[in-house]
């Protein structure tokens, strides 16, 4: 097979994968406004929001701790040590929700109670605590399995069981005669996201120990993580917050200057704009541990390589809905029905913010990669500042479009600026931390390398 093939096949596959959850996530929208209204739209996104906002906290840089330090560790021949790495993570995030849900919680039900009282309120926040358990911990389970290359089963895993779990209660309750309320879609999401963590820890297990054996599995103590591994997981995790955070902080900031109902049709629009992004997750399962491996050899131009090669695979992902979002948006507005018809310019104006974003390539991800994941934080954080206040003032002035305008002007500029520095870096930056140079240096390469179980 000649060289770069089977690189390119892999991400063919993995895009092939990603599209099915794309589709899926889009269907959640369409068949959701299509079955209800704009106001259960509005609600069921409301709630996606606060899952995801909360799970992300809970899971706190762990899933890219995962992704970087078992593709490393796994490189090297330390099996051992992955296996340390993924148990450390796990350990967090228990912590991590056993705290959210001791504050969380009655909080929640002071604070939700007092706008919406009744049992289906409390029902809600139950589904939530356990919503966000399963995302966190599907967080960590699919990305150690895109870091021992089952890319294509933690892709499925992580995008694409849950909204279908979602499409499939709606059609349900609509084919009975019913409706997908806000409670039976927050049902329907919760055990998708508790299938998709359990399904992960168990083909994760399985695969360790046919690729290893029993190596790591013994461990009596976790060792604790030194003072540089800290900083990491902290800018890990206020990047994964802060990147969750810019599709959806508006969703949960919104009820607050609109309706429901506008707050379901500004969803809507980010949801279909966001499509594409779905897909570009799914290439940074595939380019995250090759950024992380060119990075620990000090490959420079390797990287310049990869990065210019993940632009060209974003934005021809890209153009083809570019086109039908900026052109076309009308058309796609109808497939919502009538009660989004004013959605067709916030999606036009949407579709040009993410057009920016698309010539950016991976940046975001091969900085954070690269030992550079403290610019990212800073520049995602200064985005979501600006971005919340932008869509709350322009939202309560404008409606649904200036919402969208505020949205669509501060994500924009976030990944011009995270791309101007990973070309500083690939030039001339530090690429991996001093502690990690020395740590991988002083690893055997010929350690306990077992055959893979890989899905390309």
């Amino acid at each position: 097979m000649p060289e770069g093939a089977a690189p390119k096949r892999s991400t063919g596959l993995v895009l092939a994968n990603r599209a099915v959850g794309a589709a899926l996530q889009l269907g959640v929208v369409v068949v959701v406004a299509r079955t209800a209204d704009a106001r259960t739209l509005g609600g069921y996104l409301v709630f996606s929001a606060i899952v995801r906002l909360v799970g992300t906290a809970v899971s706190f840089g762990e899933p890219w701790v995962a992704l970087r330090w078992i593709a490393q560790a796994d490189e090297v021949g330390e099996p051992a040590k992955s296996r340390i790495v993924f148990l450390r993570s796990v350990r967090a995030v228990t912590r991590n929700f056993l705290v959210a849900a001791a504050l969380g919680i009655p909080l929640a039900i002071i604070v939700a109670t007092r706008s919406y009282p009744g049992s289906a309120t409390l029902v809600l926040i139950a589904l939530g605590a356990s919503a966000v358990a399963g995302y966190a911990y599907t967080d960590i389970g699919v990305d150690a399995l895109k870091a021992r290359s089952m890319v294509q089963r933690g892709v499925f895993l992580d995008f694409s069981l849950t909204p279908l779990c979602v499409i499939v209660w709606a059609i349900a309750a609509r084919t009975l005669g019913g409706s997908a309320g806000i409670v039976g879609l927050a049902l329907a999401q919760t055990l998708g996201a508790i299938a998709s963590a359990i399904a992960s820890f168990v083909i994760l297990q399985r695969d360790h120990r046919r690729r290893f054996g029993g190596i790591g599995e013994t461990t009596s103590k976790i060792p604790a993580r030194t003072r540089s591994e800290r900083r990491t997981v902290l800018s890990f995790g206020m990047t994964s917050l802060l990147t969750t955070a810019a599709p959806s902080l508006p969703q949960v900031l919104l009820p607050l200057v609109m309706s429901l109902a506008d707050v379901g049709r500004v969803g809507a629009a980010i949801r279909l704009t966001s499509v594409p992004g779905v897909l570009v997750v799914g290439l940074s399962s595939v380019f995250a541990p090759r950024f992380a491996r060119l990075a620990i050899a000090n490959d420079r131009a390797g990287l310049h390589r990869a990065l210019r090669e993940s632009q060209r695979w974003v934005l021809g992902l890209y153009l083809p809905f570019a086109i039908a979002f900026i052109v076309v948006p009308e058309r796609l507005v109808h497939l919502l029905g009538p009660d989004f018809a004013q959605t067709a310019v916030a999606l036009r104006i949407l579709g040009i913010g993410q057009l920016v974003n698309a010539l950016a390539g991976l940046a975001p991800m091969l900085l954070t990669m690269c030992n550079t994941e403290g610019f990212v934080v800073a520049a995602t954080g200064a985005s979501v500042i600006v971005m919340g206040g932008a869509s709350l003032a322009a939202g309560a002035r404008w409606g649904v479009v200036g919402a969208a305008l505020g949205y669509a002007a501060s994500v924009a500029s976030r990944n011009v600026m995270i791309y101007l520095k990973a070309i500083q870096v690939i030039r001339s930056g530090p690429l991996v931390s001093e502690s990690a140079t020395e740590e991988l240096a002083s690893a055997a390469p010929i350690a306990t390398h077992a055959p893979g179980s890989r899905d390309d």
